[in-house]
């Protein structure tokens, strides 16, 4: 037990807490869509099923945390109500429309909503103990730490191999969108949209556009960079070509 304390301090149980969140995250794909995502149109039962599953989320994080440090639980729940309602104005404060497109996030409110608070007014014994900013700042350090290396990972993309009939080859400019048809025995397949692009300005990398431009009714196959990229809170899939394998050319008998 005496080697277990070595670790009941607050910088170890915050990251002990982050992990389970960490976890939530990453099933995020199995829970509902928009969860614990806060609407500004509060009129919807959606948005305050979100706004309670965050409440208990978090509430039950403080308490846990006040646990193993050993820190007091009275009053912890009504002094987490006003903390909440503060953190959930400063949410709704920077959806507003004009306010959004300056770029100030609920962060920038939440801090100025505290500095208000804590200097023009003066804070009741009942209030404090929720009151644990360095405990929730370590926590997001710790989650939002943890998500760079899987964030950068999606932007750099996976690779994948396609192979399948190209039905069209569209010029974009300065790049072809090669349409596959990766079940031939099928015309109801679906269609796979893979991006060949020209090679830039003074860099020493294939030209995909240029190999690509007679592949129209061939098979082919090809290794893609598959990226996943959100837009408009729908998340989309882009193929871009990587290496092509053709066959090769019959010889004229």
């Amino acid at each position: 037990m005496e080697k277990l304390k070595k670790f009941l301090v607050e910088d170890w149980v915050v990251t002990f807490l982050s992990i389970p969140l960490l976890i939530i995250a990453g099933c995020a794909t199995l829970l509902p869509k928009d969860a614990f995502k806060i609407s500004s149109d509060l009129l919807q039962a959606e948005s305050w099923i979100n706004i309670g599953a965050l409440f208990v989320t978090a509430l039950v994080v403080l308490y846990v945390g006040n646990r193993l440090l050993s820190r007091p639980l009275k009053g912890l729940f009504w002094s987490f109500v006003v903390v909440f309602a503060v953190s959930m104005l400063a949410q709704l404060t920077a959806k507003i429309g004009f306010i959004k497109a300056w770029g100030f996030e609920a962060v920038f409110f939440s801090v100025i909503f505290g500095l208000i608070i804590r200097n023009l007014f003066h804070i009741p014994d009942w209030l404090k103990p929720a009151i644990q900013g360095e405990f929730f700042i370590k926590i997001g350090v710790v989650c939002l730490g943890a998500t760079i290396l899987f964030r950068d990972f999606l932007a750099a993309g996976s690779l994948a191999l396609i192979q399948g009939y190209v039905v069209d080859v569209k010029d974009k400019g300065d790049v072809n969108m090669l349409l596959f048809r990766k079940d031939t025995t099928s015309g109801e397949s679906g269609i796979i949209s893979v991006a060949a692009w020209a090679a830039g300005e003074g860099q020493d990398t294939p030209d995909m556009k240029k190999m690509t431009d007679d592949l129209k009714g061939t098979f082919v196959a090809c290794v893609v960079i598959v990226r996943k990229k959100e837009k408009d809170g729908r998340l989309y899939t882009n193929y871009d070509l990587k290496y092509l394998i053709r066959p090769p050319k019959e010889k004229a008998s």
